[in-house]
């Protein structure tokens, strides 16, 4: 999880630094790799609506849709903060 807030940061900072509501070529980019990262991520441990949402900023930055990055990010978020990962000794 530690990885993926790192990723969530690294988007919001490019939008953060944007002074208006386009990004850069590059950025869209960067971000479009985030995202499915976050999707396959997300995907690998289960956690199918936080995935969701990765595929969605992949596909967003794909479409140069800054506003719905922005949502996606936003929504994200706010999913994580209903997580509670616990570790359990199964032994």
């Amino acid at each position: 999880m530690i990885d993926k807030k790192s990723e969530i940061e690294q988007i919001e900072e490019m939008i953060i630094k944007s002074e208006s509501p386009f990004l850069t070529e590059n950025s869209y980019k960067i971000i479009q790799k985030l995202g499915h990262k976050l999707k396959g991520g997300f995907n690998m441990y289960g956690f199918k609506e936080q995935a969701s949402i990765g595929s969605a900023i992949e596909e967003a930055a794909r479409e140069h849709d800054f506003q719905a990055i922005k949502n996606s990010i936003n929504l994200l978020k706010s999913s994580l903060n209903n997580i509670e990962i616990r570790y359990v000794n199964i032994d």
